[in-house]
C-alpha cells in the first residue's frame, strides 16, 4: 500500500515475532511452535534487552512480562489509560534510547545491524542516551525554547557554546523525536506531513493489526523453522524479537498521543522533502545541540548514514 502525497522515505522493513496470547500464570512450551529437531521448549527466559542502558530493577523480569499478559498478542490499538497501554509504558518508558538507529516500519527491526551499532557505540566509548520518559517529557516543555534557540543570534555557529542559554538539550530531544516518529507515524497511516489531513488527502492506515502482528510473527516463524538453534539460543531470539514488537507499538502509541507542535517543522530550518534521507530535520538539529555541549547529540550523529531502507519485498527472504 502506498502513502498518499509525497511519498514519505520509509525505512526499510525486516521483521520480528509476536507474542500470540495472554501467558498464563505457570507458562507452558508452545506445542505448535517447536522446532522440528527439539521435541520440548522450557519457558522463555526474558533476557535484558542490548538497547536497555538502564541498569535493571528488582522487578525487571515482571515488568518485561506485562505487555505480553496487558496486550494479549495484540498492542496496535491500546486505550489510553488502558491496561495494555499502561503496561507498555511502565516497561518501556524507563529504557535508554538505543545507541543503534531506530527502525522505522514493521519489517524494520534488523538485530543484526542494530547489535553491530551498539558495539560500534561502546568502541567509541559513546555517552548515555537519554530515557525515553525523558524524550517524551521535552516535547510537552520545551518546543517554546528550542524555537527560541534555533532563532537566536546569540546561539549561532560562530558564537561560544551556551548548552543552558540556548536550550541544547530541548534541541537536542526535538531531533530524536523525529527521527522516532516522523517517518514511523507516516508508515503507519497516522500522520504524514506531506499529505493533507485524515479523510482529505491524508495518509491511510498501510495495516490492519492482525496483519500488524503476522508481519511480526515471521520472525518467530523462521526461528520456529531453524533447525540449527540451540534451546537457550531459540528462546534468546525469540524472546528478543517478540519485546521488540511490543517496544515498536508503544513507541508508536507514544508518538501519536504527541502534540502536533512537538512535530512541526522548524521554520528557520531548511523543511525536509520527503524524498530517501530526507525526511527529517533531526541531523540540523543535532548538530546544533552537539555543538553547545550535548554530547550524546553528537554520537547520535553517527548513526543517522547507516539507516538501512529497502522495499517490502525483503519480508519473503
Amino acid at each position: 500500500m502506498r502513502l498518499r502525497g509525497n511519498t514519505v522515505a520509509c525505512a526499510a522493513v525486516v521483521v520480528c515475532g509476536a507474542v500470540w496470547f495472554l501467558i498464563p500464570d505457570e507458562p507452558q512450551p508452545v506445542a505448535d511452535s517447536t522446532p522440528k529437531n527439539q521435541t520440548t521448549r522450557p519457558p522463555p527466559v526474558v533476557q535484558p534487552e542490548p538497547s536497555d542502558a538502564v541498569p535493571p530493577s528488582a522487578d525487571s523480569a515482571a515488568r518485561s512480562a506485562e505487555p505480553a499478559v496487558a496486550c494479549a498478542g495484540d498492542p496496535w490499538e491500546p486505550w489510553p489509560g488502558g491496561r495494555c497501554a499502561l503496561a507498555m509504558d511502565r516497561r518501556f518508558s524507563v529504557e535508554r534510547v538505543p545507541a543503534a538507529p531506530l527502525f522505522s516500519g514493521h519489517a524494520g527491526w534488523f538485530p543484526d545491524e542494530e547489535d553491530e551499532a551498539l558495539a560500534a557505540s561502546r568502541a567509541r566509548r559513546d555517552p548515555a542516551m537519554p530515557t525515553w520518559r525523558d524524550v517524551f517529557a521535552d516535547a510537552d516543555e520545551g518546543r517554546a525554547m528550542a524555537e527560541a534557540a534555533l532563532a537566536d543570534p546569540a546561539c549561532a555557529e560562530e558564537r561560544p557554546p551556551q548548552r543552558a542559554a540556548c536550550a541544547a538539550d530541548a534541541v537536542a530531544a526535538f531531533g530524536l523525536l523525529q527521527e522516532a516518529c516522523v517517518t514511523q507515524l507516516a508508515v503507519d497511516g497516522v500522520r504524514n506531513p506531506w499529505a493533507g489531513p485524515p479523510g482529505a488527502d491524508g495518509p491511510g492506515g498501510f495495516f490492519e493489526p492482525a496483519e500488524k502482528t503476522a508481519i511480526w510473527a515471521r520472525r518467530v516463524d523462521r526461528l520456529d523453522a531453524n533447525a540449527e538453534l540451540t534451546t537457550e539460543e531459540y528462546w534468546s531470539r525469540r524472546t528478543r524479537a517478540e519485546t521488540a514488537m511490543y517496544r515498536y507499538a508503544w513507541r508508536l502509541m507514544r508518538c501519536a498521543a504527541l502534540p502536533e507542535s512537538a512535530l512541526a517543522w522548524f521554520g528557520n530550518l531548511s523543511t525536509p522533502t520527503g524524498d530517501l534521507g530526507d525526511d527529517k530535520q533531526s541531523e540540523a538539529l543535532y548538530r546544533f545541540a552537539a555543538r553547545h555541549g550535548v554530547e550524546w547529540a553528537g554520537a547520535r550523529l553517527h548513526m543517522l548514514p547507516t539507516i538501512r531502507t529497502g522495499s517490502p519485498q525483503i519480508l519473503e527472504e
